[in-house]
């Protein structure tokens, strides 16, 4: 593979690692934490069970957008956007569009996705006007809630609502993720999730199919590995190693959180069990060199880089991240590559691979619109147009392989392998795609757990004292950003404990 393609995945790699790690110079100050916290309490109470919202939708039979858009002619709609997603890329060729059609006119500014959030809080904590819309990942959108204007009363207007708009063709899973205290924020413009590629080819000469439990997986990784073939990349770096724990972790039927948030790596006994083998499996992969060299250093662009060269038989990875390697000017494996859910179970695979709440890692995106925009309907105007059918078809025309409307999954099942898996999540909400907890301090107990988890993979302490650790490390965080005060216990919409994790006391 050529070294200028190694690096710009090497780059969309750190730029997208954004899903698993922020720098720690963009953390919400634990004041400002506070706030939310405050603001978001009362709500809280009143959170749904976690199902699909419906908002009510107005249609007008001859509506246009050019109609539509007419009051807001001239006005200027600013937006905030994420570096290193490829829908983003993509989409830029088709605002002139939009432009021509209403009028308004667009502005985009970048942003990288480790800095986003702080730069993002400093405009929106002050109340600045300087963004319409925000790009921001579901995982972290908590912490932007107190700051954003509910889609609801935008939808529920026949003045400015699409009747082709067909919000029920999202994803179930992407809205739902979208969605926070039963009102809807963004409409989706990206599905993905961590889905098993392999080596088809490999797997054929060796009369293997893919592994359905973990503890398969590792016993097909150490029989791939030999010379310079490995056979499962690690990506280790930050909170891309608490993902890597954690998704096996889950779909043994493990759980992060109890009712009350107490972190639940370590107890109730079963619970420890299944992260001990979690862990153990991961460990081993690293110890026993089952990985390539400096995998701990990998986030997702990396490890998609590596696998594209060709010497590895297995790549869980984003599904953002495949047309990258089905590229055959980027990547040695185009063509070679078979996808399937991630495993469940450590020895034996979960009835049908369905684990309740979830088990594998969803992620979404799309445009919230700021409280302090001055162009409200016009910025709603824009978001709906970007995510509409004719708009996303476009942009997956132009090479996006994680489109969230479940028409065009259909329409378009054979242009990724992954696409199938896209597609069939999509009728099993709940299932297998785990909604990480909704808190605003999310990415600071994703880094914590993955600092004890990282300190065992290179043998600074062993399996069970790094489960405890994180979840005693995990607990003083949670204690001081205020979640134990007076003993709450919260929906399970905040927690993700679907499975029904008894009430655990803190280390």
């Amino acid at each position: 593979m050529k070294k200028d393609t190694i690096d710009m995945m090497n780059a969309f790699g750190r730029a997208v690692a954004s899903r698993q790690s922020f720098l720690r110079d963009t953390a919400v100050s634990r004041r400002e934490f506070l706030r939310n916290s405050s603001l978001l309490a009362a709500g809280f109470a009143a959170a749904g069970t976690g199902t699909v919202i419906r908002p009510r939708v107005a249609h007008a039979a001859d509506w246009s957008l050019a109609e539509a858009a007419k009051p807001y002619a001239g006005t200027t709609v600013r937006i905030s956007n994420l570096a290193g997603y490829p829908h983003n890329d993509f989409m830029r060729q088709f605002v002139p569009d939009f432009e021509k059609e209403t009028g308004i006119k667009v502005t985009i500014d970048t942003v990288q996705y480790g800095e986003a959030v702080g730069k993002h809080m400093q405009l929106l904590a002050t109340g600045s006007d300087e963004y319409d819309l925000y790009n921001i990942d579901s995982i972290w959108f908590p912490g932007y809630a107190p700051y954003m204007e509910p889609l609801t009363s935008f939808m529920a207007d026949s003045n400015l609502s699409d009747p082709n708009f067909n919000y029920n063709d999202l994803s179930a899973e992407c809205q739902k993720t979208n969605s926070y205290l039963d009102e809807v924020y963004m409409f989706s413009n990206m599905f993905t999730f961590p889905i098993l590629a392999y080596r088809k080819d490999w797997y054929a000469e060796a009369g293997l199919k893919a592994p359905v439990t973990w503890k398969e997986l590792y016993d097909q990784a150490a029989q791939f590995t030999k010379g310079d073939h490995y056979g499962y990349v690690i990506h280790g770096l930050r909170t891309a190693m608490m993902e890597m724990v954690t998704i096996p972790f889950l779909s043994m039927g493990g759980t992060v959180f109890d009712d009350y948030l107490h972190p639940t790596f370590s107890q109730p006994p079963e619970n420890f069990e299944n992260a001990k083998h979690a862990m153990q499996i991961i460990r081993d992969i690293y110890q026993n060199k089952i990985t390539p060299p400096g995998s701990l250093d990998f986030e997702l662009g990396e490890a998609s880089a590596a696998y594209s060269q060709g010497n590895i038989a297995m790549n869980l990875n984003w599904a953002i991240i495949f047309a990258v390697q089905e590229d055959p000017k980027q990547s040695k494996v185009a063509g070679k590559n078979a996808y399937a859910w991630p495993p469940t179970g450590f020895d034996t695979p979960a009835p049908n691979g369905e684990v309740t709440g979830g088990y594998t890692r969803l992620a979404s995106f799309g445009l919230a619109i700021a409280k302090s925009s001055a162009n409200k309907e016009a910025a709603f105007l824009f978001s709906q147009w970007l995510s509409s059918p004719a708009i996303q078809e476009k942009i997956l025309q132009a090479g996006d392989a994680a489109p969230s409307r479940v028409s065009l999954l259909e329409k378009y099942k054979d242009k990724y392998g992954h696409f199938p898996i896209l597609l069939e999540s999509t009728k099993l909400v709940g299932k297998k795609l785990w909604d990480a907890p909704k808190i605003a301090n999310e990415r600071q107990w994703e880094d914590t757990v993955a600092i004890a988890f990282q300190d065992c993979m290179i043998g600074k302490t062993n399996v069970e004292d790094a489960i405890v650790t994180a979840d005693k490390e995990v607990g003083k965080l949670m204690k001081q950003y205020g979640f134990y005060q007076g003993d709450k216990e919260y929906p399970k919409t905040v927690t993700s404990n679907y499975k029904g994790t008894p009430k655990v006391e803190l280390l």
